[in-house]
C-alpha cells in the first residue's frame, strides 16, 4: 500500500507539472481560433465585394496568418499532451521493471509460484495503465472545461 501511494504521488506530481502549462496552451488555441472563424465569415459574406475590389490576395494572406497562429498554438498543446503521455508511459515501464526485478531478486526468499509471479507482474502493469488512463482522462476533462470557460 505504501508503494502504491508513492507511485500515485509521482503520477500526481507529473500531472501537476503538466497542468501548469496545458490550460494556458488550451486557452491560446481557443483564442487563436476566433479570428479564423471571423475571417472565414467575412470572406463568405463579402466574397462579391472582395472580388470586385480585387482584394483576394489580401484576405488570403490575412487568413493564412490566422491559420499559422492557430497551428502553432495547437501544436504546442498537442506537444504538451505528448509530453504527459511519454512521462506516464516511462513511469509505468519503470514500475513494471521494478516489479520484475523485485520478483526475480526475492523469489528464493518468498518462494513465489510462477503463476503468482505472473499475476504480480500483470497487476503492476495494469495498475500503471489504469493510473495513466486516469491521469489522461483528468487532463482531457480539464481541457474540455477550459474550452467551456471561453
Amino acid at each position: 500500500a505504501i508503494i502504491n501511494a508513492f507511485i500515485l504521488c509521482i503520477y500526481l506530481l507529473i500531472l501537476r507539472q503538466y497542468r501548469w502549462g496545458a490550460t494556458d496552451l488550451q486557452r491560446l488555441d481557443a483564442v487563436s481560433r476566433s479570428p479564423i472563424q471571423a475571417s472565414l465569415a467575412e470572406g463568405l459574406g463579402g466574397s462579391t465585394t472582395i472580388r470586385a475590389f480585387q482584394k483576394n490576395h489580401h484576405f488570403l494572406g490575412v487568413f493564412q496568418s490566422y491559420i499559422d497562429e492557430n497551428s502553432s498554438a495547437m501544436l504546442n498543446f498537442v506537444a504538451s499532451r505528448r509530453w504527459l503521455a511519454v512521462r506516464l508511459e516511462t513511469l509505468g515501464s519503470l514500475v513494471t521493471l521494478a516489479a520484475c526485478l523485485f520478483i526475480s531478486s526475492f523469489n528464493d526468499r518468498l518462494a513465489l509460484s510462477p503463476g503468482l509471479s505472473g499475476v504480480l507482474i500483470i497487476w503492476a502493469s495494469s495498475f500503471t495503465i489504469t493510473l495513466g488512463f486516469l491521469i489522461n482522462s483528468f487532463s482531457e476533462v480539464e481541457a474540455a472545461i477550459t474550452s467551456i470557460e471561453r
